[in-house]
């Protein structure tokens, strides 16, 4: 019994040692069981430690004549080019009504090359996506339309897409090499198969899979896909690899 007594005192004493050292850490007297006395408690306090710096120089001299103030000038102004289209002709909203029946007369007269890749993934994503969140049939519509003007993209020997379609003749052609590039080639599935899906068109699909189908048996290094790949023969055209630019958005 007695030992338990002073078992009891004990465990009562480092409880209340507990409690004063709780007591002086919150309270701020701690300050006086420390030796060194910098003010590291409030930031007011630690500014005066800290001497004052001058603002850095700017990077480059405020001249009209530097080429890069220029172009940051030339920046500026097409942001207040656009700032004022839209003040003038949508203000109040959060952009301009779409176009929709223009669109296809747009792509159909006039004699130029469109992209495959970049019209593929803005504007054919683009439409499908308004589709997708509006259910509005003209979306689908003019998708279904710029889908088959940019079929003829396809028409290589290996399947693999080339870089421009002139949207009048049908005709391709190669852009700034002969070769394609990973994500030029592959950043049209889910466009075409979705497009598939919703028309019921199944050239849409056919196209697309057969390129999924030549890289199921490509030869890869470690698993990796080369970056650029031969128009006609279907293989890969170099050896570098990259989670970046020419791969990423595949």
């Amino acid at each position: 019994m007695l030992s338990r007594f002073f078992f009891r005192v004990a465990v009562a004493a480092v409880l209340v040692v507990s409690l004063v050292a709780l007591r002086f850490f919150f309270t701020g007297s701690h300050k006086l069981l420390y030796t060194d006395t910098y003010p590291f408690e409030t930031g007011e306090r630690l500014q005066q430690y800290i001497p004052p710096r001058p603002y850095p120089p700017p990077l480059r001299p405020d001249s009209s004549s530097d080429p890069w103030n220029q172009r940051a000038q030339r920046v500026r102004n097409a942001f207040v080019y656009a700032w004022q289209g839209y003040s003038k002709y949508a203000a109040g909203r959060d952009e301009l009504t779409p176009i929709d029946g223009g669109s296809p007369i747009f792509f159909t007269s006039q004699d130029k090359y469109a992209p495959f890749f970049e019209t593929t993934i803005r504007y054919l994503g683009g439409l499908l996506s308004a589709y997708a969140l509006s259910g509005e049939p003209v979306f689908l519509s003019r998708a279904d339309d710029l889908g088959r003007m940019l079929l003829p993209a396809f028409n290589t020997t290996s399947g693999l897409p080339r870089y421009a379609v002139n949207t009048v003749t049908g005709q391709i052609k190669d852009g700034w090499n002969p070769h394609v590039l990973y994500a030029e080639a592959l950043s049209n599935q889910l466009e075409y198969k979705y497009l598939a899906h919703l028309t019921g068109r199944s050239e849409y699909f056919a196209k697309t899979e057969s390129i999924m189908q030549l890289m199921y048996k490509a030869e890869t290094t470690n698993g990796l896909y080369a970056t650029m790949w031969n128009m006609q023969s279907g293989i890969p055209a170099n050896k570098h690899f990259s989670v970046g630019a020419y791969a990423d958005s595949a």
